[in-house]
């Protein structure tokens, strides 16, 4: 259910039908598997650019987009399948690294995203008790096309599709981990990445 919804955020945010589009902005990759040709790789310096970038697969989408390499996302779902975390634990944890980092460290837009959260996917819910007349009808059609949106998105991310009328909860979930993140991250003054302590003056440096 919170894959599901990190999923929507994901096609949200990255805009993946986009990414061959040489005259827009979005780009992106997943760290599962990217395929890169590699003279173009070795010409733009390996990951020597993406050092210290804890989301190094959607920089390095970033990284081929800006020279002009040919990129493209595409739905490997039948070929390729990866076990991404064992637990919702296990998930909060595993973005405390990337969830700041993938906002550029910039925490206007973790804020943003959190208001996002509870306007779109919690409050309508909420609004099915606090409201009445007009206002109950369109807070109601609201929350179906949410529900429906979630369950339609469990085609990119597998499971059931009534894991698509949990959206609301895998969306606060998601939502806490990119705070805590970030709350995390600032607290500490870097992050912890496989055993090593990365300051946050040197990660912010590297603002691809």
């Amino acid at each position: 259910m919170c894959v599901n919804a990190f999923g929507l955020a994901f096609t949200a945010g990255l805009r993946p039908w986009l990414i061959p589009n040489s005259r827009s902005y979005s780009h992106g990759s997943v760290g599962a598997f990217g395929l890169v040709r590699t003279a173009t790789y070795r010409a733009l310096g390996g990951h020597e650019p993406l050092r210290l970038r804890p989301d190094d697969d959607i920089k390095l989408g970033r990284l081929f987009k800006t020279h002009g390499a040919r990129c493209e996302m595409l739905l490997g779902r039948d070929s390729l399948w990866v076990a991404w975390y064992g637990s919702i634990g296990a998930m909060i944890r595993g973005l405390e690294k990337n969830g700041y980092a993938a906002a550029d460290y910039r925490g206007w837009l973790i804020g943003l995203g959190a208001v996002a959260c509870l306007l779109f996917f919690l409050w309508p819910l909420a609004a099915l008790g606090l409201t009445q007349g007009a206002a109950w009808v369109l807070h109601a059609a609201a929350v179906g096309l949410m529900l429906g949106l979630g369950c339609d998105q469990t085609r990119f991310t597998g499971g059931p599709w009534w894991h698509g009328l949990l959206l609301p909860f895998g969306a606060a979930v998601f939502g806490y981990a990119v705070v805590r993140s970030m709350v995390v991250t600032l607290w500490r003054r870097g992050i912890v990445w496989r055993g090593t302590f990365y300051p946050l003056s040197e990660l912010r440096a590297n603002r691809l």
